[in-house]
């Protein structure tokens, strides 16, 4: 609540454009279970993305580190604090929605309304736009139930809550977004009348990328197969050996790190990654498949 009120205030003391996406606001407006948050999620405008950045870090935040040539686009930032015991992750778009970060952000602020943030007034989603954020996530996440183990759960709990909104208000806004293609499972699970009456539109490559490939490896080797060249030779020394950014996801104190303890963990993530070979080859199988069919 605290994390929510330090960003409300400084959108408002430096006029930026930024939502309090999920987390309190979401369950305040019933479209989540109730449970403790460990990060808060901001959805900031294009306009607005990197002044709230900076002025986050004149706050003392700092940006936890991505590995890149994972083959999606990094679309947020999360910062971490000293002092502070949850993240922010301050994203430049969400992914699911197709149309454009500025339109996106515009149809989502037509849809929001103030909350209250520990007595600073913020702006939300209203319940219609954070649940379809709240299904994208969900549907984002459901397939890696080791780190997001509450997916699956959530979309049940949004599905079958006697208080939630009506078909025709998230299918409308779901085609202001070009969500529908997303949000296609979660229409046809429960909403099948009004899922009946739906065109879907594509979903796009990197949203079926994040939803199929999940294990370990799995984004590399898609990322291998497609590229040709010094570029295969490039994803695999960085795969082995330029793993600084990859290991500090984990643990910030892997980053400067001796030799001797980055070799351990690399080794550690390495085999991780053999262990579960067969579930990667499944799924990059699947997602090469589903990608050749939308490509027809």
């Amino acid at each position: 609540m605290l994390g929510s009120a330090l960003v409300s205030y400084i959108c408002h003391t430096h006029s930026l454009s930024a939502l309090i996406i999920k987390g309190p606001g979401a369950t305040y407006l019933g479209v989540r279970p109730p449970r403790p948050s460990s990060d808060i999620d901001v959805l900031a405008h294009p306009v607005s993305f990197q002044q709230l950045l900076t002025a986050l870090t004149h706050y003392g935040w700092n940006a936890r580190p991505f590995a890149e040539n994972l083959g999606i686009p990094n679309h947020s930032i999360t910062l971490y604090h000293e002092e502070w015991p949850v993240d922010i992750d301050l994203h430049r778009y969400y992914p699911g929605f197709g149309t454009s970060a500025a339109r996106a952000f515009e149809v989502l602020e037509e849809n929001s309304m103030k909350c209250d943030f520990a007595g600073v007034v913020g702006s939300i989603p209203n319940k219609v736009a954070a649940s379809l954020i709240q299904a994208l996530h969900a549907l984002r996440n459901e397939s890696d139930a080791h780190n997001y183990g509450h997916a699956t759960e959530d979309l049940s709990w949004m599905g079958q809550n006697p208080d939630r909104c009506s078909g025709t208000d998230l299918r409308l806004l779901a085609e202001k977004l070009d969500a529908t293609g997303a949000l296609e499972p979660y229409f046809r699970r429960f909403y099948p009348v009004e899922s009946g009456e739906m065109e879907f539109s594509k979903p796009s490559d990197e949203w079926t990328r994040r939803t199929e490939l999940t294990a370990p490896g799995s984004l590399r080797i898609s990322a291998l197969l497609d590229a040709h060249g010094r570029s295969r030779i490039r994803i695999i020394w960085s795969s082995l050996f330029s793993v600084r950014d990859s290991l500090g996801m984990k643990d910030l104190r892997l980053q400067d790190a001796g030799l001797k303890s980055k070799g351990k963990a690399n080794l550690k993530r390495i085999l991780n990654f053999m262990g579960q070979i067969p579930m990667t080859i499944r799924q990059v199988r699947r997602y090469r498949s589903l990608r050749d069919d939308q490509d027809r």
